[in-house]
């Protein structure tokens, strides 16, 4: 079988490289130096690649936000809405780029609907304008398939701990989505972009081939086979392919670096970090990346206003070291303040007749500063006791913070860090650019020394430029908690933390949560099936069996 089938790839390649032969055997080097001079030829690759740049642009601002509406089930009416729009946006991929060029035609010309109730953009069609459009719409065909698929492959964990530490949708689909398949999706627009470079068919019917005017390389093919100028066409041919190695290489470089550093081991128990300059998405080691994504989502920020966190107000009278007085994220109390909370005012969390999930019925107080313990055999609902205090899951009934209702508010705009077995620290920033991007997502100004106070205290200072692939578990462990607090919320939410670990770093980050607390005043609700944890660590407990409270 092997055998045989090198017969068919042999005789493929032949095809391919003899048909590339042919057309390169037929240049010299002076007519290939003569015609680059010539400024016909030099005016269709400054359109051809002007045009396609600003088309790849266009399809990016469009076709990125669709494939995250597909990939992300946005899409209202069940299956069959779905299933309609994925068969439309195949359709640019099957169909002929004559007949897409017609259609365009008649739906932007003068006579078409669009063409009628804008004449300025029917009379502009014979023009860059319409190459432009052509172009868009066929890298848009490209992109949102390439998009979609990068986009599902996320684990959607991640951006629900985006949600957790403050970042609103948009901003999670900037700073975490994004950067998260970077490689697939700079791979769709390697494909959209040379599929506009060489885009004829639609171009030809919409915008006309006119000479030093709608002429990009693949028109000046045409154009020069028909006036009978071989050579030309024929140099103008060698171009596109020259370009469409050169992209060729670019597609190849992205995915092989994706499959180098797919391979990559994790740090080992000790956490000693690989000895190389750079980390594993190609930025220099350190902050330098971080930096760059949360100067841009601040500038992004500024420009569309709605996309700002809108969380709970402070509510805390005092704040932890490094804090500054005009920080919008909650602060923490002092210890003996948390006490005062205990002693008898209004609880801090206060749950009432909660039914969702598994849960039914269950209303909880907790005493601000307190570390609350919730315990129960697996399946009795302990996780989706937190999905509901979080804001991730829909229930019945009423949940309060500090005296107001938020049953209603989305997890982004509710002030508390959730941490779970799957720490879910973003692999593509260092220890410190988690943390500086959770101080972002807070709300809070740029802090390098609380940043450095909060590792120094969780004894992972020397590992703030590291990877989190670079550090072993219990040091993973350290700094979700340290990207948890940094922050300063006032409630975190434990669900079983640490029951992937052995019971000695077990208990060592046992005395790192004592510390915590008692340094921040930090109110806790604690999930464990681990009586040792829950009587190390909480000031009371309740226990869940079959969806309610025990008595």
């Amino acid at each position: 079988m092997a055998k045989t089938a090198l017969i068919p790839l042999g005789l493929l390649l032949a095809v391919v490289l003899g048909s590339i032969a042919a057309l390169l055997a037929r240049l010299d080097v002076a007519t290939v130096a003569g015609i680059l001079t010539d400024p016909e030829i030099r005016f269709a690759i400054a359109m051809s690649m002007g045009t396609a740049v600003t088309s790849l642009l266009l399809a990016v601002c469009i076709a990125v936000p669709a494939a995250w509406a597909l990939a992300r089930g946005a899409i209202p009416g069940g299956r069959l809405l779905p299933r309609l729009a994925n068969l439309a946006l195949d359709l640019p991929m099957v169909t002929p780029p004559l007949v897409t060029g017609m259609g365009l035609l008649l739906l932007l010309g003068q006579t078409g609907p669009v063409g009628a109730a804008f004449p300025a953009l029917a009379r502009n069609l014979f023009s860059p304008l319409g190459v432009i459009i052509a172009q868009t719409y066929v890298a848009c065909a490209i992109l949102v398939r390439s998009a979609a698929s990068a986009l599902s492959a996320v684990d959607r964990e991640y951006v629900h701990a985006a949600h957790g530490l403050g970042l609103s949708p948009w901003k999670a689909f900037v700073l975490v989505e994004i950067p998260l398949c970077w490689r697939p999706l700079t791979g769709g627009c390697i494909l959209a972009l040379s599929r506009a470079l060489g885009e004829f068919g639609a171009t030809l019917m919409l915008a006309g081939a006119t000479r030093m005017k709608t002429e990009t390389l693949p028109m000046a093919v045409f154009l020069n086979i028909a006036s009978g100028d071989f050579t030309k066409a024929i140099a103008c041919a060698a171009l596109l392919i020259v370009i469409a190695c050169a992209l060729l290489l670019a597609l190849h470089a992205v995915q092989g670096r994706d499959r180098a550093t797919d391979g990559a081991g994790n740090g080992d128990a000790g956490g000693q970090p690989e000895q190389s300059h750079m980390h594993e998405y190609g930025v220099p080691r350190g902050e330098s990346r971080s930096a760059i994504v949360i100067r841009n989502a601040r500038r992004l920020a500024q420009r569309l206003p709605s996309l700002a966190a809108g969380g709970i107000p402070n509510t805390a009278p005092t704040r932890p070291h490094g804090a500054h007085a005009d920080d919008t994220a909650p602060a923490v109390t002092s210890p003996a303040e948390a006490q005062s909370h205990a002693d008898g005012q209004s609880p801090l969390l206060r749950l009432a007749d909660i039914s969702g999930g598994l849960l039914r019925d269950v209303s909880l107080d907790i005493p601000e500063g307190a570390c609350l313990g919730v315990g129960g055999p697996s399946g009795s609902g302990k996780t989706t006791l937190l999905r509901i205090i979080a804001g991730t899951l829909a229930h019945g009934g009423r949940v309060e913070y500090a005296g107001r209702d938020i049953t209603g508010l989305p997890p982004w705009r509710r002030p508390f860090r959730r941490l779970d077995q799957r720490l879910y620290l973003f692999p593509y920033l260092t220890v410190d650019g988690n943390l500086r991007l959770a101080q972002y997502a807070a709300g809070q100004p740029d802090d390098p020394a609380r940043r450095a106070e909060v590792l120094a205290r969780m004894g992972i200072a020397h590992l703030a430029h590291r990877l989190p692939r670079q550090i072993s578990g219990g040091e993973q462990q350290r700094a979700a908690l340290a990207r948890a607090v940094v922050g300063a919320p006032r409630l975190l939410l434990l669900d079983e933390p640490f029951s992937s670990l052995d019971w000695e770093l077990r208990e060592r980050l046992w005395e790192v949560l004592r510390n915590i607390r008692a340094a921040y005043g930090v109110t806790m609700l604690l999930v464990s099936h681990e009586p040792r944890e829950l009587e190390a660590l909480a000031d009371a407990r309740v226990t869940l069996r079959g969806g309610r409270l025990a008595d």
